[in-house]
């Protein structure tokens, strides 16, 4: 299944364009996370695991859990936790 996936807030320096993934069958959030990590890490040096790991994936409708499969679609956004005032 391809997979597009849009890198939001703090993420964002880590690509503005979408990152295209290709994993198989039923894939779930979860394998995209590790995928997502792997290539990261293999290509910078600035890469901070933890952001990734305590963000939130979503579809054009709602959050994603880890055991939920990825959308028909195969778009995905990756949304940072956030904070302010």
């Amino acid at each position: 299944m391809k997979i597009s996936v849009r890198l939001f807030g703090a993420l964002s320096e880590y690509g503005r364009e979408p990152l295209e993934f290709e994993l198989g069958a039923d894939p779930q959030v979860a394998d995209l996370r590790a995928a997502l990590e792997q290539r990261l890490a293999a290509s910078r040096s600035d890469f901070r695991p933890a952001l990734l790991r305590s963000s939130a994936f979503a579809d054009e409708h709602q959050i994603l859990h880890e055991q939920d499969r990825l959308p028909a679609t195969g778009q995905v956004a990756v949304l940072p936790p956030v904070s302010g005032g």
